[in-house]
């Protein structure tokens, strides 16, 4: 049976343990080995609280991971602890900045150095900066992140839609249209997605930046 250990306080000892049972359909949470939950997997999608023995209470949440907060405080190391949270968009900001670099490395013969070289190559350094900076649960490097990768997702747009690039033009011309609509509402999904993780880790690292902030109530979103 899988067993994971959160201390109540960062820093602090392992109290609480979290483990599956029945196939993993089921969840129990001990606190100094006394069972304080129990509960259908499925039933906790959307959160449950219960009763800690001190009279404070426990609310557990599952989605991609487990969420648990004490008394409206996320415990450490759970997927509620927004340090946690923070550390999951850094991957595919600096993905992005490795992107950014190839697309300036396949301008770069040209000579002299076109527009997109320089704006690729100064996107790269920016994702990259961020994504490294991102992981410190830095706010501003979460926001440069954004913005910069918007701007790639909007200037690589045309080139990826097969819609400016002369080379492109010719291609078109034996693409099936489905087959480039699909590319464009591909291309488009993964950038929207890719943004909002970046949303979601700038919302933590304004929790971490403001102790005061309210917690984040469904992390999955």
């Amino acid at each position: 049976m899988l067993r994971i250990r959160y201390p109540l306080e960062r820093g602090g000892p392992a109290r609480l343990e979290v483990s599956w049972t029945d196939a993993y359909r089921t969840l129990l949470v001990h606190l100094d080995d006394v069972l304080v939950a129990s509960a259908d997997v499925q039933s906790l999608r959307s959160g449950r609280v219960f009763e800690l023995p001190d009279g404070r209470s426990l609310r557990v949440m599952v989605g991609r991971g487990v969420s648990l907060w004490v008394s409206g405080v996320a415990v450490p190391g759970t997927y509620a602890d927004p340090w946690v949270r923070v550390k999951s968009a850094p991957v595919w900001v600096l993905s992005l900045a490795m992107l950014a670099a190839w697309r300036a490395w396949q301008l770069a013969p040209e000579r002299p150095w076109p527009v997109g070289t320089w704006a690729n190559l100064a996107l790269a350094i920016a994702l990259f900066a961020a994504g490294l900076a991102m992981r410190r649960g830095s706010l501003v490097a979460h926001v440069v992140a954004g913005v910069a990768a918007i701007v790639f997702f909007a200037q690589a747009f045309p080139r990826a839609s097969l819609a400016i690039d002369e080379e492109a033009r010719s291609s078109l011309e034996v693409l099936p249209l489905l087959a480039r609509l699909l590319g464009v509402v591909s291309y488009v999904t993964i950038a929207v997605w890719i943004v909002r993780k970046i949303a979601k880790g700038t919302r933590a690292a304004r929790e971490i930046r403001d102790p005061d902030l309210p917690p984040a109530s469904r992390p999955y979103r």
